[in-house]
């Protein structure tokens, strides 16, 4: 409870409780978000070959060697082609990425009972690390472990569908916002449709960056990489364009007062 809350609730804060809400304009964001949604499907391959051209520009730049192509296909688009790195197998030396795993696990979990603030964070962290390194030690999955052993195929297309659903819901989430807290039309449309954009591109830098650490670090840390620069860097980019949508409504209430 917050220190002069009435009847002991959670109260909105004061500039979004006197922010004018229009019926028309809240329709019209949520017509933005449907339109963009629809479009999101019906445009997924020309979205996803681009998603792909900028990650293979940055792989080249980078040094990472595409070992081959993939197709996949995303709610019925046409098959795209996805480029494919190889995975660091450690082969004759599998101490080695379980050694550094157990290290990393023992760190995070020192950090966690040191620091009451990281807590609960790093122990996240110990379970994406842990759960890996005992599936690769012990073969508990072995479909999946020779699949991230061979390439970075399985990886690749977890990310791609994962990330389409993310930028079909992406103006959903903001259009929530922006609705009810940006006065202004233009503003709307505007969160609302450079969210998703912006999401695709950083998608395809994540991608790139993640294949090229899974070149030379190996599946072991696959499940780390996909969770913290996958689902939760999409959390805090959704939270970050929440933040500037309040914020740019703000300042257009304080300009026009």
């Amino acid at each position: 409870m917050v220190p002069g809350a009435r009847g002991g609730f959670l109260e909105l804060h004061r500039s979004l409780r006197a922010t004018p809400v229009s019926s028309s304009g809240s329709v019209f964001a949520f017509l933005a978000a449907a339109s963009l949604s629809f479009g999101i499907v019906q445009y997924g391959s020309p979205i996803l070959q681009f998603h792909e051209s900028v990650r293979r520009f940055l792989l080249d730049i980078s040094g990472t060697l595409i070992t081959g192509h993939g197709t996949v296909a995303i709610f019925g688009t046409a098959a795209v082609s996805a480029a494919i790195t190889a995975v660091e197998t450690f082969e004759g030396r599998a101490w080695l990425p379980v050694t550094i795993g157990v290290a990393e696990l023992c760190i995070c979990i020192i950090v966690g009972l040191r620091v009451p603030l990281l807590r609960s964070l790093m122990y996240f962290f110990a379970l994406l690390i842990a759960i890996p390194v005992l599936s690769s030690s012990l073969h508990l999955s072995s479909a999946t472990h020779r699949a991230l052993n061979q390439d970075s195929r399985l990886f690749v297309y977890t990310w791609l569908k994962s990330q389409f659903v993310m930028w079909v819901l992406m103006p959903w989430c903001i259009a929530a916002l922006a609705a009810f807290t940006e006065p202004a039309w233009w503003k709307r449309t505007l969160w609302i449709v450079a969210l998703p954009a912006y999401s695709v591109i950083w998608s395809s830098i994540r991608l790139a960056f993640c294949a090229s650490v899974l070149s030379v670090a190996g599946p072991d840390i696959s499940l780390f990489l996909w969770s913290v620069f996958g689902i939760i860097t999409d959390l805090i980019s959704l939270c970050l364009f929440c933040s500037l949508v309040v914020y740019s409504a703000g300042r257009g209430l304080l300009n026009g007062a």
